[in-house]
């Protein structure tokens, strides 16, 4: 009964979460070339929008489905499936059009398929390695993977399909040096919300000592420490990076229930604060997406998105 639930309410976010992006209903004039561009191969705006859609559903769907089985009850992953959902960082790269969906997509499924026959699926990282760029660092993490779990076969693969993605798409790194490391940090504090960031960094450190430590955390730990350090000398590309970041998620929410549950309740005020603070911004975001047009409509000063959106006919 209790799953009949989970699943109901899975369908109800996800149900609110497409209002949410539909409701922006004017184009952001930034990225109309991609409209056009997918209007040349036959796709009219709704069509363009509804790939997105599709994509990020498909990503809060195998989320949850790898959150059910890491974490110990099905509202557990339909609360980490809600924080995806309601992510500033996820949120505005959906209604900008950006890659970060499909950079999203093939970790998730890769953990997925990891999770559920206990072995690496090599034909999709076949795929991941002439897709993108940005999946170099998940080869770099299986290649760390694959060294805490001795597979020497893991390692050399990922090491041929690193190789073979440095040779389709390069890594620009070089130029006169330039720290970014501050604009970096603030890029990642607004993709999670600040809170979330800082419990993010605290969950990394916190399975570092831990023995049989999850593909999920391979991938988390590599990119934020390639990120990092490369911003010390260079502007980098950090949504084509980033979202690999997301992976992280159901530990998060791991570590949080299992701090929980382990107090007594009238000890539990103090731990459920911080989340409770965390989820009246992450809201209070949203919704500002949400009604951003309207206000815009209601005001006559300049808000921070009213040069984004084009004009309506």
């Amino acid at each position: 009964m209790e799953e009949k639930k989970v699943y109901l309410y899975l369908g109800i976010l996800l149900f609110l979460d497409a209002l949410l992006i539909f409701s922006l209903s004017n184009i952001l004039s930034i990225e109309t070339y991609k409209i056009e561009t997918f209007r040349y191969m036959g796709f009219n705006e709704f069509t363009f929008r509804s790939i997105f859609l599709f994509l990020h559903f498909c990503n809060a769907l195998l989320l949850f489905v790898f959150s059910k089985n890491f974490l110990k009850r099905p509202s557990d992953a339909l609360f980490c499936t809600l924080l995806f959902l309601l992510l500033p960082g996820v949120n505005l790269d959906i209604i900008m059009f950006l890659k970060g969906q499909v950079i999203i997509f093939f970790p998730l499924l890769l953990c997925l398929l990891q999770q559920k026959s206990q072995k690496i699926p090599y034909w999709l990282l076949a795929i991941m390695a002439i897709l993108d760029k940005s999946f170099s660092l998940v080869f770099l993490a299986l290649i760390f993977y694959g060294i805490s779990k001795k597979d020497t076969f893991l390692i050399l693969s990922s090491l041929a399909f690193f190789a073979l993605n440095m040779y389709l798409f390069g890594l620009n790194i070089g130029g006169y040096p330039r720290g970014y490391f501050i604009d970096t940090s603030a890029y990642l504090l607004f993709l999670f919300s600040p809170l979330v960031f800082l419990y993010f960094l605290y969950v990394l450190y916190r399975f570092i000592n831990t023995q049989n430590k999850p593909l999920i955390w391979y991938i988390s730990i590599t990119t934020l420490c390639f990120i990092l350090l490369l911003s010390l000398r260079q502007k980098v590309d950090i949504p084509s990076f980033a979202p690999l970041l997301i992976v992280s998620l159901p530990l998060m929410t791991k570590l949080y229930f299992c701090g929980l549950r382990v107090r007594l309740p009238q000890f539990r005020m103090r731990y459920k604060a911080p989340f409770i603070i965390t989820f009246i911004v992450l809201l209070a975001f949203t919704f500002g997406l949400f009604f951003s047009k309207p206000l815009m409509l209601l005001r006559d000063t300049i808000l921070f998105a009213s040069q984004s959106y084009e004009t309506p006919l």
